[in-house]
């Protein structure tokens, strides 16, 4: 354990606490081994299986002390020996590979120990080699596939079509044995995602003489387990080798799949990509207020390219049914910000359509607002946002984002400190009705709304990315010299770069200045500003020094309007920064008193 910051304890530090040396830490290491060997072979499955996986995970640590060698050999054996060390083999395994790889480079040896031990564990049984092969929740190339080399022409992909390959012959082997499901256990249907289960599933259908039969003993099988996540990739497997035979009973089975109360949760999910038709998708609407349906299934029908062929009439009535049920905002903005991934901004690839439905989404999305915490969201509004407010049309829907982002605004006093991007995306390309809905509101709106654009954001200002060009031809054409100044709160007021050799006023708010009937207002504003929000750690009067710094040069400005006022502020700043110091001395004085 390590902790971040002081580890001083008064006057005296603290370190890290007790080091052993070798043979108390060898000592430490085989109680460790014992412990873990113990519950390896208990009776109780969750903690069998935590222990081998445990031990299995630190194989390969401890191998490098070399006085545990002979205790971990004879611990392997004996957890074999009792029930298959699948785990230990792809440890194993995998130390084999690297130690291969890398004893020319590096003079690493390969330990002919291991490599025996290796063979020892290989399983032979059936059940015991799909359980090596096909059910491991975590697994490697170079753990679970021997022939895996990644010098040379060898891919990722050469070893992953042989895993699959090897877990497709299993499935098969496994049909035509005529074994029970009862004997694979509940992994068959296990909480981790496993992607060689997919595989195992298609060699199911292939190696059983009667697919309707078989598939009722794996549905009755499903029904008879008992746990709270189940992974269906068996399912998928078996109806993606179905309807690569016959596609008539492949949809006689996914019917099936739509009435059963559990498989109908991921019923897109077990539908082949490859041969996904309109009546595919009718069967998935069919299901899709049916409780605990997960809908992020569906997420891929609205943007994924292999679903490109369907009726965009039919996508589009998807799209409205998932946004009326709950959390189907999500669904949509997350979906459509897919299909804009990493195009150009600037195309329409939504289309009228779906530039409807990204706006209503993102209407019903920030009026749920609730402290979001993440971006991932942010970043999906914000494309859909961006897209959707680009190009002419929906012109009452735009200012009814406009005035959603104000409500929810004046509800939270003027503070909303997620979906940053979103918001500033916004009010860059709907400038002038955002600040025409600011100034035009009554009072008390007027004043939230005005907090909101000076202070709602937590790092920058909603109004970050408006053009400064926008907001000068905004304040110049609403003909009231006052709103420059309440303007101005909203700008970027500060850079730090090399190149200006520390912090400077920005080029916004200097063009800003520049541009204003009352520069001396402005100055007031940006004096302000010097005052950090946070300063955890600093001193604030370090912090604030290179701030009025960047105002002292304005002193020198060729208009002596702006010379002349930069010259009162930056005074003014000099004398509080200087009452500040004093009173940070004191408070350190006070402190070093007390420790002392």
């Amino acid at each position: 354990w390590s902790g971040f910051g002081s580890r001083d304890f008064g006057a005296r530090p603290r370190d890290y606490g007790f080091y052993p040396n070798h043979d108390e830490l060898q000592e430490w290491r085989c109680a460790f081994i014992d412990i873990a060997v113990k519950l390896g072979v208990s009776s109780d499955s969750e903690l069998k299986s935590s222990a081998r996986d445990i031990l299995a995970n630190t194989f390969g640590g401890l191998w490098r002390q070399v006085a545990l060698r002979n205790k971990l050999l004879e611990s392997a054996r004996f957890l074999h020996k009792h029930s298959p060390w699948s785990e230990g083999l792809h440890a194993i395994r995998a130390k084999n590979y690297f130690d291969r790889k890398n004893q020319e480079g590096k003079g690493r040896q390969v330990s002919i120990e291991l490599i025996e031990l290796e063979s020892e564990l290989e399983p032979v049984d059936l059940i015991a080699r799909i359980q090596a092969y096909v059910f491991p929740a975590r697994h490697s190339h170079w753990g679970m596939d021997p022939e895996f080399e990644i010098e040379g022409t060898e891919t990722y992909k050469d070893s992953a079509r042989r895993l699959a390959d090897r877990a497709r012959n299993l499935g098969a082997e496994f049909a035509a044995s005529g074994r029970s499901f009862s004997e694979l256990g509940e992994q068959l249907f296990g909480r981790d995602s496993m992607s060689l289960v997919d595989a195992f599933g298609n060699g199911l259908a292939q190696g059983t003489p009667d697919i309707r039969a078989y598939w009722g003993k794996l549905i009755e099988y499903l029904d008879l387990v008992e746990q709270d996540v189940r992974n269906y990739a068996v399912f998928a497997g078996f109806i993606e080798a179905v309807d690569s035979a016959d596609r008539t009973v492949a949809q006689e089975l996914l019917d099936q799949c739509a009435r059963h109360s559990e498989m109908r949760k991921v019923l897109v999910w077990l539908h082949a990509i490859q041969s996904f038709t309109e009546q595919d998708l009718d069967r998935c609407i069919s299901v899709l207020e049916c409780p605990d349906v997960n809908l992020r299934f569906y997420k891929s029908l609205l943007w994924r390219q292999e679903y490109a062929h369907l009726s965009i009439s039919s996508i589009y009535d998807l799209a409205n049914r998932i946004l009326n049920l709950p959390f189907g905002d999500d669904i949509v903005l997350e979906a459509l910000s897919m299909k804009l991934h990493k195009k150009d901004e600037y195309a329409d690839i939504l289309g009228p359509e779906f530039r409807v439905i990204g706006l209503k989404a993102a209407i019903q999305r920030f009026q749920r607002y609730k402290n979001d915490t993440g971006d991932s969201i942010d970043y999906a509004l914000e494309k859909v946002v961006s897209a959707s407010l680009r190009f002419d049309g929906n012109e009452a829907l735009k200012l009814e984002w406009v005035d959603t982002i104000l409500s929810v605004a004046e509800q939270r006093y003027g503070y909303i400190s997620d979906f940053e991007e979103t918001i500033q995306t916004t009010i860059s390309l709907m400038s002038r009705e955002f600040l025409n809905r600011v100034f035009d509101a009554p009072e008390e709106q007027h004043e939230l709304r005005l907090a909101f654009i000076q202070h709602g954001g937590v790092d920058r200002s909603p109004m970050a990315k408006v053009d400064v060009t926008h907001l000068i031809e905004w304040c110049r054409l609403r003909g009231d010299d006052s709103v420059w100044a309440k303007i101005t709160y909203g700008l970027n007021h500060w850079s730090t770069s090399a190149e200006n050799k520390g912090t400077s006023l920005s080029e916004a708010a200097i063009q800003f200045l520049e541009a204003s009937p009352d520069p001396e207002s402005i100055l007031e504003v940006l004096a302000a500003s010097v005052t950090p929000n946070s300063w955890a750690g600093r001193s604030r009067a370090d912090v604030m020094k290179p701030r009025a710094d960047g105002i002292a040069k304005l002193t020198h400005h060729d208009r002596p309007d702006i010379a002349s006022a930069a010259k009162r502020v930056f005074e003014e700043l000099l004398v509080e920064i200087e009452q500040i110091r004093k009173r940070e001395q004191q408070s350190d004085e006070a402190a070093e008193q007390r420790f002392e």
